[in-house]
């Protein structure tokens, strides 16, 4: 009598433990690697914060080193914010490489459990009826474009992440970084915020006015100037040094430069009047040439027009000195540019360091 063999399980029915474990560990996967991307699009963008040569409070410590040489006390501070910046650098570096090579294993594992679940799943040819290869096509190709979807909404989701910049904190403006090179020194400096775009053109700030093509949007000036009848004529006051530059107005003041080579100012008058409010001479500025400059007459000293922001007023003068005073002609910093070889010799250019 011939031995029976009991049936042979279905070679196209997956074993159901190892397709819950395979499940489980597909699961873990995804989320391992989820966790893992979000991390490293962390890191993107807090690149910038951790990054030495791109933080603003280093690089302001060093422009105020520029003006004080022999500060040791900020050459200690400047020393110990580097070794920070750099200690969170490297940290920043290491926790990205880890992160890769997770997300790199996580990835091989989500690879090899969907490929193993698939294999399960997977039926051998076995004889059956066929199915409408038109119902099966469209089907397959309704499954495609929904894959097709998703993947693509994952991916432009990470690119736009990884497109947006982080944010700086480099700052925005002359005031901003009073206010931070205070905050770094531990003091509290009282500074204003830029004037905004309106103000700007309510004034002339500098060569040519604020848009720079000596048009007034607000002004109605005189049609004809006459000095010998003083016609169009306000008021004037004489200089006791000479210059080719052209004033410039902030509300009720008007500043202007002049100088030869014996002695180089900035005058400030009251726009109403004309009465003199404050003179100051630039003179002693580290660097600046001690010896005789030739200076072409057709220049002068001070052909260059002056400027400000609201704040300060600027000045450069043929020798390479360059000077800010306050308003008030409280003298802020002073130095030499040097003296450039060219016919023509120092030129100012500027424009607001914020339009609104």
């Amino acid at each position: 009598m011939a031995e029976t063999l009991p049936p042979s399980p279905d070679p196209g029915t997956p074993s159901d433990a190892s397709a819950a474990v395979w499940r489980r560990t597909l699961l873990v996967a995804v989320v391992l690697c989820g966790l893992a991307l979000l991390g490293l699009l962390g890191q993107h963008l807090r690149a910038r914060a951790y990054d030495p040569l791109k933080s603003p409070q280093l690089e302001a410590l060093k422009r105020q080193l520029l003006l004080e040489p022999k500060n040791e006390q900020l050459k200690t501070d400047i020393r110990e914010l580097d070794l920070v910046l750099r200690q969170q650098h490297f940290r920043h570096q290491a926790w990205t490489q880890f992160g890769t090579w997770f997300l790199l294993a996580g990835t091989v594992v989500l690879i090899l459990a969907a490929k193993s679940l698939a294999r399960l799943h997977a039926r051998l040819p076995a004889p059956q009826t066929r199915t409408d290869d038109t119902e099966r096509a469209l089907a397959t190709a309704h499954q495609a474009r929904r894959w097709a979807v998703g993947v693509g909404i994952v991916t432009g989701g990470a690119f736009l992440l990884l497109g947006f910049p982080s944010k700086t904190r480099l700052p925005a403006s002359p005031g901003e970084l009073e206010k931070l090179l205070a905050q770094l020194r531990g003091e509290v400096v009282d500074t204003m915020d830029l004037p905004t775009a309106e103000e700007f053109a309510a004034n002339w700030p500098r060569f040519l006015g604020p848009t720079g093509n000596a048009f007034a949007s607000n002004a109605a000036p005189p049609l004809k100037f006459d000095l010998a009848s003083s016609e169009g004529v306000r008021w004037r006051t004489p200089l006791s040094a000479p210059g080719f530059n052209s004033p410039i107005i902030w509300s009720n003041r008007v500043y202007l430069s002049g100088g030869d080579a014996a002695s180089r100012s900035v005058f400030c008058f009251d726009l109403a009047t004309g009465n003199p409010v404050w003179q100051r001479t630039v003179a002693n500025v580290p660097g600046s040439p001690a010896g005789p400059l030739d200076i072409p007459e057709s220049t002068g000293f001070a052909a260059s027009t002056m400027a400000t922001d609201g704040q300060r007023v600027y000045v450069i003068f043929a020798n390479g000195d360059l000077a800010a005073f306050t308003l008030d002609g409280r003298p802020v910093w002073a130095r030499n540019l040097g003296t450039p070889n060219n016919h023509y010799g120092h030129a100012s250019s500027w424009r607001p360091g914020r339009t609104g």
